[in-house]
């Protein structure tokens, strides 16, 4: 197995792991059928009501308000 997919293995099982404790909520942008990137909840406070947000994309499709529109839904 590639480093590459035991990466994408990895990080599948930690997201898993840490939605299931309300500690992280991972959610995929998609266009035309595809993932393009990922917006991210972590650092979540339940009781404070709040989080921090992180996100990436595929290059190709940076620049063009793909994540501002993702970010306002």
């Amino acid at each position: 197995m590639s480093k590459a997919k035991k990466d994408e293995i990895e990080f599948i099982n930690y997201a898993r792991e840490k939605n299931a404790k309300y500690q992280l909520l991972e959610l995929a942008i998609i266009a035309g059928n595809q993932p393009i990137g990922m917006i991210d909840l972590h650092s979540i406070d339940r009781e404070d009501r709040q989080s921090e947000v992180g996100y990436w994309m595929v290059s190709k499709y940076q620049g063009k308000g793909n994540m501002t529109e993702s970010l306002k839904h």
